[in-house]
């Protein structure tokens, strides 16, 4: 008798669970017209698809500091809200083609509208090389290369391991871990990113 209540109860949540992932998918495409209605977003588009290209180097870093998986796309990230809704623990696997469009809106179920579109329209591939291009490192550096000058002297694509993690680490919090203000702080997060990829 428990059994066969057990088993209901369990198939009764799953349904919940999928019946919510699409409620939420459909509602988010359903409101991309208004979402965009006042804002460039081809403009948008058009200079995510125009980022240059990026070594792979700095992916395998900002994976390491970030988790970061391509897959994670914003369509999973909306598979993973019924889940979470019955965990405590929270993880950020943000896409970054929800992460990227802060210029366009600031509502995080706008940006959830607009990243399922740029999912589709350009994929998380070249949402990441924007996110990293037009990341602000403080000091007047705009994007990875300004600030692969401007902290090591060097190129990107001449970059040690350390040199691309370090960089990634800034991107956390650019003002606690200013590598010219706040060494040890980004010493004792690379040790921690270097030790849990042993």
């Amino acid at each position: 008798m428990f059994g066969k209540f057990l088993f209901y109860s369990i198939e009764l949540c799953l349904v919940f669970l999928i019946l919510t992932y699409f409620s939420i998918r459909i509602w988010l495409i359903a409101r991309f017209d208004d979402v965009v209605k006042d804002r460039p977003y081809t403009e948008f588009v058009q200079a995510i698809n125009s980022t240059p290209p990026l070594p792979q180097q700095l992916f395998d870093a900002y994976a390491r500091v970030y988790n970061f998986d391509e897959r994670k796309t914003t369509n999973f990230f909306l598979v993973e809200i019924p889940w979470r809704s019955l965990s405590f623990r929270y993880q950020n696997t943000m896409c970054p083609c929800t992460r990227v469009n802060y210029p366009l809106v600031q509502n995080p179920w706008d940006r959830l509208t607009i990243g399922l579109a740029l999912d589709r329209d350009v994929g998380s591939i070249k949402c990441m090389e924007y996110h990293l291009n037009t990341f602000d490192f403080l000091h007047s550096q705009i994007g990875v290369r300004n600030a692969s000058s401007f902290y090591f002297g060097k190129e990107l694509e001449d970059l040690s391991e350390t040199e691309f993690l370090t960089l990634c680490i800034i991107m956390k919090n650019p003002s606690s871990y200013d590598p010219f203000r706040h060494p040890d702080n980004v010493r004792r997060e690379l040790l921690k990113i270097l030790h849990n990829s042993q």
